[in-house]
């Protein structure tokens, strides 16, 4: 039974952003002691082992920053809430941690192994974005921007259509060309870092057409934002996760 130490109940008041459908996301958050996440107490036991587990295989500044902002976790048979196979939920609007309120939830397809760990990757790359200054977000934009050529193809065919987005929003006549340019690119910038996060953490994730140099790209997320990625989560731990979450 957890105990009082390893419980926690937040309410709307300590979750803003969490109006609506979203309002689920308050409740009962029980700690798990193999990760330090909080999941919300009608998570299946099986789930909590398995999304543990690849919690561990992230790299070490993404946990920590999950476990520092008291992440909690939640899933769903389904889609997301929000319609997507896993969604990151927090007040992120003025990249201040002490607001954010975390919430992390997978849908039924992330819950397969084969996807979980990269998308928990990608998903932590949010996290870590939103946590980062206005300075370092518009270093790697400036980067994606001045190593971007009309034949660049991103990591993955999501983050594509991002750059495609801001492509198209540069071709938009004054007034309203800055205001979309600046709208798309923030969107293509953040996209492209956490595609790019689980991408060069994760074998085979990315795109077979894509043009991006991963060294290069992984070399430009450290140097631009601090966060350090190891070339390969190891496909042997990912491939142990099912039986992870059948131990006792």
């Amino acid at each position: 039974m957890p105990t009082e130490a390893n419980t926690r109940v937040i309410d709307q008041s300590q979750r803003r952003w969490a109006n609506g459908k979203l309002s689920q996301f308050c409740g009962r958050f029980e700690r798990d002691s193999r990760s330090d996440l909080w999941f919300a107490k009608s998570t299946p036991e099986e789930e909590r082992k398995r999304i543990s587990a690849a919690l561990l295989l992230m790299p070490a500044q993404l946990r920590h920053l999950a476990v520092e902002l008291q992440l909690t976790v939640s899933t769903n048979w389904g889609k997301t809430v929000r319609g997507d196979d896993a969604t990151l939920y927090g007040e992120f609007t003025h990249n201040r941690k002490a607001e954010f309120s975390p919430h992390l939830e997978f849908g039924r397809n992330t819950l397969r192994c084969s996807l979980l760990v990269p998308h928990m990757v990608h998903e932590l790359a949010h996290l870590f974005w939103n946590a980062l200054g206005a300075k370092e977000q518009a270093e790697y934009a400036h980067e994606l921007v001045t190593s971007s050529t009309a034949t660049s193809i991103e990591v993955t065919s999501y983050a594509h259509d991002k750059l495609n987005n801001w492509r198209h929003a540069c071709t938009i006549k004054e007034p309203y060309g800055p205001v979309h340019r600046k709208a798309f690119l923030k969107t293509w910038a953040e996209e492209s870092y956490a595609e790019s996060a689980a991408g060069i953490c994760v074998n085979g994730y990315t795109w077979k057409i894509t043009t991006v140099d991963l060294r290069a790209r992984r070399a430009t997320i450290r140097n631009c934002t601090g966060l350090r990625l190891p070339a390969r989560i190891s496909a042997d731990e990912i491939a142990l996760l099912p039986a992870l979450a059948k131990t006792k």
